[in-house]
């Protein structure tokens, strides 16, 4: 059974994370209703999957306005 904090594993975990289209950055993964998507830190753009947009949107929009609530708690994280 291979160590997880040997430098090997380290490097392929690095390099496996998703970057940055725009700015080559690695980016974060953080939850929105409960939706993994990722933000870059460098140039704070938002990447969706497909359907990701759509899930957003059906489970913020029970009180009105799901975009601008959605905006808010993407600069808060």
């Amino acid at each position: 059974m291979s160590d997880e904090s040997s430098p090997d594993i380290k490097t392929i975990k690095h390099l496996a994370k998703m970057r940055c289209p725009k700015c080559g950055e690695i980016l974060d993964q953080i939850d929105v209703y409960d939706i993994p998507i990722e933000k870059c830190p460098s140039c704070r753009g938002i990447w969706l999957d497909a359907g990701e947009l759509e899930l957003i949107a059906e489970r913020g929009n029970t009180s009105g306005n799901w975009l601008s609530k959605l905006f808010k708690k993407l600069n808060s994280q």
